[in-house]
């Protein structure tokens, strides 16, 4: 059973790494000048994701590995499939620094912060978890992945270039937040929503997923 859910994990972040490529690299693709950049910081995040890792993301990210653990699979082997579920994401943050001329580590540091502090984690899974019914309901779905991943990105960019100057990644999500303090509450409110919404249906989804545009603008000079 534990082999079948690896296999099923593998098979969807493959999906998922193709996506992200074919929207993300539209034009021009070399695919080995892609892989000599991104294979390396893609696998440090692999392997380091439990510690990078906060929250409920974290708690996940555990309870995959001891699962893994317990049907016999060698630790380093357990650590690097434990966050095969959510690695896609690592592309993302890996093109930020690479593209921002900053180091992987803190660059994912904040966007796993990111993930705890505003919840884009649970948002995410929310996300995912959609009944579909349908092909333009399935096509909606991975439009708002795509969406929310657009937007972590460049959220993350902007925290980003602040922890640069080597300011504590801490002081500098709050600062973020304290300039943008309407857009993240009016964004807890509609999570807030979400969680006590007795049906789950993609307009709420819709709605949320614009509300990310907010958080992601950047500030007027």
């Amino acid at each position: 059973r534990v082999q079948l859910q690896v296999f099923a994990d593998l098979q969807r972040l493959l999906r998922l790494a193709t996506r992200w490529f074919l929207h993300n690299r539209r034009c021009n693709l070399d695919l080995g000048a892609e892989v000599a950049a991104l294979a390396a910081p893609v696998a440090h995040i692999q392997v380091s994701m439990g510690e990078y890792a906060g929250g409920e993301q974290l708690l996940a990210w555990r309870k995959r590995h001891d699962e893994l653990l317990a049907a016999g699979l060698p630790q380093p082997v357990a650590a690097g499939l434990a966050g095969s579920s959510m690695l896609v994401a690592a592309l993302g943050i890996v093109d930020v620094a690479l593209t921002q001329g900053l180091p992987v580590e803190s660059t994912a540091r904040i966007a796993f912060a990111l993930n705890d502090r505003l919840d884009f984690y649970w948002f995410g899974k929310q996300i995912s978890a959609l009944a579909v019914d349908g092909y333009w309901q399935a096509l909606a779905r991975e439009s708002y992945l795509d969406e929310l991943d657009w937007q972590l990105r460049a959220i993350v960019a902007q925290v980003v270039q602040e922890a640069a100057t080597g300011q504590d990644i801490g002081q500098c999500l709050e600062r973020w937040e304290s300039s943008r303090a309407p857009a993240v509450a009016q964004w807890r409110l509609l999570l807030k929503q979400i969680r006590d919404a007795r049906t789950q249906g993609y307009a709420m989804y819709a709605v949320a997923v614009r509300a990310l545009l907010a958080l992601a603008q950047p500030l007027a000079p």
